[in-house]
């Protein structure tokens, strides 16, 4: 999968990214994977088959930008100048940087509902509890009947 010169990829949308080229994965000079939408560098993998290089010859006014968790078995090699936010973890090969800012990546947590979670009263639960009592003691006379 080769992200060539200039190219800009953009992942919009809260959640998971997953890609997995069958081969190596390669971006070029003053490429860009960006995000937007809600979309998050943490939740996004790469799992390329072969090595990873990211921008191998890429000068200071042509910087390549990164998203996401990078997981070769192959090695990564991340060229000049090039920008990781993310992780870059190679299991059987190396992880090679050059003058490279890599950031880990934040984003924001779940915000769940401001509304109450709903329980029974304590009334609710003295009837509920002494029913369990009820059930407990007929439960008891019919084994002892038997």
């Amino acid at each position: 999968m080769n992200v060539t010169l200039g190219t800009t990829v953009t992942l919009s949308g809260a959640g998971v990214y997953i890609f997995r080229p069958g081969g190596a994965l390669n971006t070029g000079d003053n490429s860009l994977v960006t995000l937007a939408g809600g979309a998050c560098a943490s939740d996004v993998f790469w799992a390329p088959v072969g090595a990873t290089t990211l921008g191998a010859n890429a000068a200071l006014s042509l910087t390549p930008t990164f998203v996401g968790n990078i997981l070769d078995n192959a090695g990564i090699t991340i060229g000049h100048f090039a920008n990781l936010t993310g992780r870059a973890l190679a299991f059987s090969g190396t992880v090679t940087t050059d003058a490279n800012t890599i950031t880990v990546p934040t984003c924001a947590g779940f915000v769940g509902g401001t509304g109450a979670i709903p329980t029974l009263s304590e009334w609710a639960m003295v009837m509920f509890a002494a029913l369990l009592v009820i059930v407990g003691f007929a439960a008891m006379r019919r084994r002892q009947a038997i």
